[in-house]
Formats: structure tokens, sequence, C-alpha cells
């Protein structure tokens, strides 16, 4: 768990602040004591991190992900543009990253507007993240509250004023140099005019481009000096075509004979682009630098940058309404509809009552969804502040999560049958529940719904939570409350709008008959995840659950018996179900402690050899040959219904005339090499699929929704087809 650090602000100076965790402690300085109004106060943000590890610059390179920060200022104070050291070169073969290892002071400032009152402190909160790389990568975050005391003049901090010049004197010089970057055949050429270096006097010239997506980070840059003029050969980046009249944005660190190395800001020295998900390239080590960057402000018009699958990687605004569709679109999923044909039937028990009563059976329901997604949310940040990488369904990785919802949907389904009465169902005269147990179902509902939701990612989804993850708390809970009131976005509006509730089928007998019917599909879900314990926990998890099963339905049964018409005996039913359904759990205990092993090979591994999956990615991509990553889990109904509808005969064929190797990553149970995968294309939880092309090229990212046409398409856009 990451340790916040947050130093009180003393009375009669300007507050500094620290984040600390065990790989980086990030200092936040301010150089003045007072500040004046009208005034500019100068921030600095210096991380000094562990040995072996590291952070990212704006443009992170082949991987990574930028530090960002996040002001929340009072009216009329507004704060300046990041300002960013020169950066290094971070090898990870074949990938360069560019980033800070040691130590790196990044800054910014608050200006402080003329008609502020003098002597009132300016009360500031910064929330930064960084993403922490060595073999593993760490995305980390914390939060600080600046307290500036203001006054009629400014006095600076003599304490850190040297901080201050050594962070101005380590960003690179803004010139105006002529420069350009133009396409020659295959290859970028990069002249610069330096009007006050000697051309002669250097040893290496390195540009690091703003914009992802223009060059290759990887390859080497070869330095000529012709005229005057420096001029560098760059390898292109899938973009050359396009750069004939493009300005060039980045900056060029100059190495002259006696070893200084000076960094020179060309072009436009603030343009930023982050990095395409779709584009990184991932194959080269399990363990490389992990997550692409999240989009940064000034990316794009509404801060957004390219996402997987062609679209977008959504600003705030975007990764709302993606949200919202995706939970709109779950509704349609095979995990969730049974339970929404379910609360259809209820809402059609419900359509008589008059319309405050239906109104509240919706807002309950749909409270139930937003509390569990919150919930969920919550979860997710709290694992990863702790510096541990986890996803969307990442609870369905546990195999007690796993038994425990199986058993849940077989009570469900047993209620559903007429076995015993709980709030969720009708009364057995066939009337609907009326009173509080009517608004508890229809919440319990919206709870269920929400849980049954997680093995399915629907479209728009992974964008939408992968970004989400990236950011601070505001912005993923706001992201989780859009795709549960998508979800819940049908039955709210039938509850609201009294047209369509009339529209439903009038309460009858029917409605006691459907919801029997209802119940098999929902043991159908149970005995999938049963399944799915098995490929988890063995098949001795899986017998015990089974077992755990036949005793919670004969509780059931004794729980029923005590609801009905006993007049003896009542209690001694209630008490012998409470025992059964500790039975049922106790059944579980032994094989999900660590006594049962797996049935399969574990997370990572290759079942067929000893080498897994992305190991084998890497050396295949060594090698210049085309790939098909599944990224899949047993638990992923999404996965496993693309699978039986387009990876067919078809599929199968196109793999082997392209010569495109088929391989699988299964993040069933917990793998953070495959969480990382998942994070350097900008998802948050499977599917994700991965088609890789002959030669060096970067993945496509197919949909997550599949046809085994597109599927086909892909393998033969990207193999390479035996003569």
């Amino acid at each position: 768990m990451l340790a916040l650090v947050l130093s009180g602000p003393p009375p009669a100076m300007a507050q500094n602040a620290a984040i600390t965790t065990d790989q980086v402690d990030a200092a936040i300085l301010i150089d003045t004591e007072i500040a004046a109004p009208g005034s500019e106060v100068r921030v600095a943000i210096r991380q000094t991190l562990a040995d072996g590890w590291h952070t990212y610059w704006k443009n992170p390179g082949d991987s990574g992900a930028p530090t960002e920060v996040d002001w929340t200022l009072p009216d009329g104070v507004s704060a300046g543009p990041l300002r960013w050291p020169t950066p290094e070169r971070i090898p990870y073969p074949p990938l360069i990253n560019y980033g800070y290892s040691g130590s790196a002071t990044l800054l910014t400032s608050l200006t402080v507007p003329q008609d502020w009152p003098a002597g009132e402190p300016v009360e500031a909160d910064l929330a930064i993240n960084w993403l922490v790389c060595s073999d593993i990568c760490i995305p980390q975050s914390g939060a600080v509250r600046l307290s500036i005391p203001t006054g009629p003049e400014a006095e600076p901090d003599s304490a850190v004023a040297f901080t201050f010049l050594n962070a101005e004197r380590a960003l690179p010089t803004v010139v105006d140099w002529p420069a350009g970057l133009e396409a020659d055949g295959d290859r970028l050429v990069l002249t610069v005019e330096p009007d006050d270096v000697d051309p002669g006097s250097l040893r290496e010239a390195y540009f690091f481009p703003a914009e992802w997506g223009v060059v290759d980070h990887s390859a080497a840059q070869e330095l000529d000096v012709r005229d005057g003029r420096l001029v560098l050969a760059l390898a292109p980046d899938g973009k050359a075509a396009s750069l004939d009249d493009s300005p060039v944005a980045g900056v060029l660190a100059l190495t002259d004979d006696s070893g200084k190395r000076t960094g020179y800001a060309i072009g436009n020295p603030d343009a930023s682009l982050t990095t395409p998900a779709e584009q990184t390239n991932v194959a080269a080590l399990p363990a490389a630098p992990a997550t692409p960057p999240a989009s940064a402000a000034g990316s794009g018009p509404d801060g957004g940058s390219t996402a997987p699958g062609g679209g977008a990687t959504p600003g705030l605004l975007r990764a709302i309404v993606f949200a919202f569709l995706g939970g709109l679109i779950l509704n349609l999923m095979p995990c969730v509809f049974p339970v929404l044909a379910l609360k259809a039937v209820s809402f059609a028990g419900h359509s008589h009552e008059a319309a405050p009563r239906r109104i509240a059976q919706g807002l309950s329901y749909t409270a139930g969804i937003l509390l569990s997604f919150l919930a969920l949310a919550g979860a997710l940040l709290a694992i990863k502040s702790g510096g541990t990488a986890a996803g969307w369904g990442f609870q369905l990785q546990q195999p007690l999560v796993v038994a425990a919802l199986a058993y849940l949907l077989v009570l469900v389904g047993l209620n559903l049958s007429g076995v015993f009465e709980i709030g969720l169902g009708l009364t057995r005269t066939g009337n609907v529940v009326h009173g509080r147990s009517g608004l508890s179902g229809s919440f319990l509902t919206g709870v269920l719904a929400a849980v049954v939701a997680t093995p399915c990612t629907a479209p728009f989804m992974a964008v939408a939570i992968g970004f989400a993850l990236t950011q601070g708390t505001a912005v993923t809970l706001a992201v989780f409350t859009a795709l549960g009131l998508g979800l819940a976005l049908p039955f709210l509006l039938i509850s609201s709008v009294p047209a369509l509730g009339h529209a439903l089928p009038k309460p009858g007998a029917w409605m006691i008959r459907l919801r029997q019917v209802l119940a098999f599909p929902i043991f159908a879900t149970a005995a999938w995840l049963i399944w799915v314990l098995a490929q988890q926990a063995g098949v001795d998890a899986m017998f015990a659950a089974l077992i755990g099963c036949v005793v919670l339905a004969f509780a059931a049964w004794l729980f029923g018996l005590s609801q009905g018409e006993l007049k003896r005996g009542r209690r001694i039913a209630a008490a012998a179900a409470v025992l059964g359904l500790l039975a049922a759990v106790g059944l579980l205990a032994p094989t999900l402690t660590g006594t049962a092993g797996p049935a399969v090979a574990a997370p990572g591994t290759d079942p067929a050899g000893d080498q897994a999956p992305l190991t084998r990615l890497a050396a295949l991509r060594d090698e210049g040959k085309p790939v098909f990553l599944n990224v899949t889990a047993a638990w992923c109904i999404t996965c496993k219904v693309n699978e039986n509808v387009a990876f067919g005969s078809r599929f199968e064929d196109a793999l082997v005339r392209n010569d495109v190797t088929y391989l699988t990553a299964d993040w069933t149970r917990r793998d953070p090499d495959i969480t990382r995968l998942l994070e350097r294309h900008g998802r948050a939880g499977v599917p994700l699929y991965l088609v890789y092309p002959a030669g060096s090229g970067t993945p496509e990212v197919l949909p997550q929704i599949l046809t085994e046409g597109l599927v086909v398409k892909a393998i033969e856009k990207a193999g390479a087809p035996r003569s």
C-alpha cells in the first residue's frame, strides 16, 4: 500500500509536501514563502527514485506512461503547463523508453490573481499519477494540499532556491533554430541549423520526438554534419508519408567532445501526443515497462489520444459516454440477460401500481447497480494503490469468489423455482410482493445484475475502463457510475415513463411459469462457474463445490419448509437450514486454501511446452513471425462466445494458410504479466485480441465482439502466405 506523507502547513511560511512510496520519493516544493497578488509561484515536483527504477517523459517511447498532475484550485488561481527536464534513453531491448532514473524535477506554476486579498492563503490541491518501472511496472499516485500564504510583497524561499536553479538548468533550452523533418525513401531526415553550437565539436546527437508514432524509438540515429547543419538519419514509425509539411517538435540532446550533454527544445516544445494504445509494441518482454500513456492534457481537443481498435482513448467526457454505452449494451450480454428477464417479470407485476411506487422500484434497482459498481471501483483503486495490477473482472480470478458466486446463483435459481421465498420473487398466492420487500428485492436484483455482469465485456467498455484505471479517483468513480447508469437505464425508463410501463403484459399466472423457467439459465450459469473453479483450483475443488451445492439445495428446501404451512418443527427446520448453509460453506475451505493443486497449467505458461505464451510471443516477434494472440479467461463469457463463433474451421485454415502462430494468454487466475499486457493496450480486462503482422509492424487490436470473417481478414492482412 502506498504511504502518502502529507505534511501540514506551518503557520508562517508556504507549505511543502511529499508523496512517498517504496520506489519514489516525490517532494512538492514552492519557491516562495509569501506570494503577492498578481505574482506567479513556481512549483517543483522532485522525484527521487530507488536504484534500478525509472519514471517517464511526456513521450515515454515504446512503452510506459508519463507523469500526470491534476490541480484543484480556488477561483481565479490558474496553473501553468508541466515543464519536463531533458529525458534520457532507457533501453529494454528491443524497446527504447524515454524517462528518468536517479532523480528528476518537473516544474509547473500557479498564478495568483491581481485581486486576491493579501493575507488570505491560497489553498491548492495537487493529485499526481506516475508509472514507475524496473523489471515490473507499478502505477502509483498521491495527493497533497499546498497552503501558500499571501502578502503585499512576495518573499522568495531561499531554502529551495538551489533546487529550482538546478531544475531550470535541467530543462531543454528553447531555441528558434531552423529545423525540418522530411521523409526520404524508407527513412526520415532531421535537419537543424544551430546558430550558437559548433557542429564539429559534437560527439553525439539524439532527437526525442514530442509526438509518438513519428520516429522508431529503438532505431539508431546517425549524425552527419553538412555545411554547418546537423543532419540526423532516423527510422520512421508508420507516419513518414504524412510528414513532408509537418513541423518539428521535440528535444535535441547534443553531447560535445568533453561529454557535456545539453538539451534544446526545437519546433513547438510543448507539443505532445500520447501513445496510440493499439500501436504499442508489447512483444518484446513480459516484464517490460507496462502501460501505454494515459491521455494527457493538451493531447487533443478534449485531452484524448488514439485508442485500441482505431478508436480514441477518451478524455473524461468521451470515457463517460463510452462507459454509458457499454453499460447499455451489457443488458444484451449472455451473463446479464437472465437476471434482466427476471426483472422484466417483476416490473410487469408492478405495472398496475401508482407511478411513485413504480419509480421507487426503478430507483431501488438503479441504486443496487450503482452501489455495486462503485464498490467494485473502490476495490480496484485500493488494489492498484498498493502497487498490484488489477482490472475488470479481477475478483473472478479468486476461486473463493467464483465458488461463492456459484452458490449465490444456485440460491437464486432455487428461489425462482419456488423452493423458498425471499424478497426477489412472487408470493405463494401469485401476487406481487408488496411493501418493503419489493423495494429491497429491486435493490438486490440490481446488485445481482452488477455482479453477474463482471464476466462480460461489452463494446466501448474496455476503452472507458482502461482509461479510468489510469486516472485519479474522481475520474474512475465517474466512469463506473456512467457504466452503472447505462446498465440500469432500460428498467429505470420503464419504471419512470408510464407509456413504457403500460406496454408490458398484464400480471397473471404466466409470471409464475416464466419465473420458474428463468431458473434454468441461472442454474446453467452456476454450472459454468463450477467449471471455471475447476480450471482455477482443480477437480477436488470442483467436487467439493458440487457437494456444497447439493447441501445448499437441501438447506434451501428446509428453509422453504420453515416458511410453509408447518405448525410444528418450524424452528427446527430453520435451524437445520442454517446448519446446512454452514456445511456448504465449510466444504469449500480445504480445497480453496491451497491443499488442492491446479488442474491446468499455471497462468502464463504454455501447456504444450515449458515456455510462457508471452515469452514465446517475444521469440516469434524477434523472428518476424506473424502471431494471433488471444488474451482470455475461463470466466469471461464474452471470450467463450467469441471463440465459439469466430474460431472455427475458416479461422484455423487461415492460420495455416498464412503461417500465423496462434497463442493464448490465460488470465483465469491472476497473472501480473498478462495484466501489464492489458494495461499496455489501454485495457482493464479481457478479451483482448492482438494480431501481429509479419516483420516488425505493430499489432492490430480487434474489437471485443468478433465474427469469423473479421478474424480471417485480420489474419490474411498480417500473415505471410505460403507459396
